[in-house]
C-alpha cells in the first residue's frame, strides 16, 4: 500500500464522517449544550460526595484498626479484671463482701479481718499476693502484666476448703448436740 492511497482513504473517511456528524451536531447541539450546562453541578456534587464517602470509609477502617490494636494491648488489664471479679465472687461464698466503693486493698483487709471465719492462714497471704499482682497488671504498663489465673485458682481452692471445713464442723456440732456418736470421734 502506497502513501497516496492511504491519504486518499483517510480523506474519504473524514469527509463521510463530517457529513454524518455535522447534521447530528446541529440537531442535538442545543440538547448537548443544555445537558452539559445543567448536569455539571450534579456531577460535581456527586464527585464530592464520592470522595467524602471514600475518606469516611478510610477513617472508619483506620479507627477500627486502632481499636483492635488497643484491644489487643489491653488484654492484660481485661484478664486481670476478669480474674479479680472471679476472686470477689469466690470470697462472697465466705461472706467476705466487697462494696462498690471498696478497692482491691480494702478487700484484702476484709479477708484479714475475717480470720475468725477463715479456717487457715493461707488465704490472707494468697489474697495479698493476688492484690499486689492484680494492681501491677491492671494499672501498670503492658510489660508488667502477670498471669493471675494460678493465684485465682489457689484462692478458689482455699475458699472451697474453707467451705468444706465449715460444713464439716457444722455437721459434727449438730451430731454432738443431738447426742449421736460421730464415727470420726471414735478412737
Amino acid at each position: 500500500i502506497e502513501l497516496p492511497q492511504v491519504k486518499g482513504f483517510l480523506n474519504s473517511i473524514s469527509t463521510t464522517l463530517s457529513k454524518l456528524l455535522v447534521p447530528i451536531a446541529i440537531a442535538f447541539g442545543p440538547v448537548i449544550h443544555w445537558l452539559a450546562k445543567t448536569l455539571w453541578p450534579l456531577a460535581a456534587v456527586l464527585s464530592i460526595a464520592l470522595v467524602g464517602a471514600l475518606i469516611a470509609q478510610l477513617a472508619k477502617r483506620s479507627r477500627t484498626n486502632k481499636m483492635l490494636k488497643m484491644a489487643a494491648k489491653s488484654t492484660g488489664s481485661r484478664t486481670a479484671t476478669r480474674d479479680y471479679l472471679q476472686v470477689v465472687a469466690d470470697l462472697e461464698k465466705l461472706k467476705v463482701r466487697r462494696l462498690p466503693s471498696d478497692t482491691a486493698d480494702e478487700l484484702s483487709e476484709k479477708v484479714h479481718a475475717a480470720k475468725s471465719s477463715i479456717a487457715n492462714d493461707e488465704l490472707p497471704k494468697l489474697m495479698d499476693d493476688f492484690v499486689s499482682d492484680y494492681s501491677e497488671s491492671r494499672f501498670g504498663t503492658p510489660d508488667n502484666v502477670k498471669d493471675l489465673a494460678p493465684l485465682a485458682g489457689e484462692i478458689r481452692q482455699q475458699v472451697g476448703q474453707n467451705l468444706a471445713q465449715r460444713r464439716f464442723l457444722a455437721l459434727s456440732a449438730k451430731g454432738k448436740a443431738a447426742g449421736k456418736p460421730n464415727k470420726y470421734d471414735q478412737k
